[in-house]
């Protein structure tokens, strides 16, 4: 197991049976995989960027549901 700092993101690096994972320290649920440590920090951007993303939706949608039962 590594920690490293990964932008402005916390991340631990695992390497099991010729394979690395990681898990985001500050982003609960956002894992990638890779088999060199290369092509894990580019799943890493990827991933980080989907949860990133991922959160935006939920809250514009959340926001919306929320101001139309205001109204309803």
């Amino acid at each position: 197991m590594e920690k490293v700092k990964f932008g402005n993101f916390n991340v631990i690096i695992h390497n099991e049976n010729w394979l690395y994972w990681a898990e985001v320290e500050d982003l609960p649920g956002c894992f990638t995989q890779a088999e060199t440590k290369q092509e894990l920090f580019k799943n890493l951007k990827e991933a980080i960027a989907s949860y990133i993303i991922s959160l935006q939706k939920d809250l514009i949608f959340s926001d919306f549901n929320q101001k139309q039962e205001k109204y309803a």
